[in-house]
């Protein structure tokens, strides 16, 4: 799990574990926890079959801090009306395409992405080309996401 203040050489290990325990015979893999906008969701790559889903759990949105209302103020000025998209969502967004990239790194790699947050839909303008693409809406209802997971990964089974 990446935590506020770790330094790089701390997550570095965090990594080298993560992979080991996704790297042992018989295992079902390895879980990694972190923030969109960390280290793990933005800096690392993971290619192959080191990170095959991602789960970004909400929007990242910046606390609404005078900092963050001076910042859209300021983009208002210079783009009438879009001072908030500039200024708030964007940098948001950024963090989560930057998550949703996580597992795709080359061509040939498959990646699951959950978003998890109704928001996103209302949001989609802001996500990648390539996630807007390939999203699906699947309903909240008991088992239905799992057997949508389970479903996925079957493409994608050695036979």
């Amino acid at each position: 799990m990446e935590k506020s203040g770790l330094k790089a050489s701390d997550n570095d290990i965090i990594i080298e574990k993560f992979k080991h325990y996704a790297d042992q015979e018989g295992s079902n893999g390895a879980v990694l926890l972190g923030v969109c906008g960390g280290r793990n969701s933005e800096g690392e790559d993971f290619p192959g079959d080191y990170m095959n889903a991602v789960a970004v759990v909400g929007i990242p949105f910046q606390r609404p801090v005078p900092s963050i209302q001076a910042k859209i103020e300021y983009y208002d000025t210079l783009f009438p009306d879009k001072g908030r998209d500039f200024g708030y969502t964007v940098p948001a967004f950024q963090r989560s395409n930057q998550a949703c990239g996580r597992p795709i790194r080359r061509m040939n790699d498959k990646g699951l992405v959950v978003l998890m947050d109704s928001r996103f839909e209302y949001y989609k303008r802001f996500l990648s080309g390539w996630v807007r693409k390939n999203i699906r809406k699947i309903p909240n209802r008991q088992k239905l996401i799992g057997r949508e997971v389970r479903r996925f990964f079957k493409k994608f089974e050695k036979k």
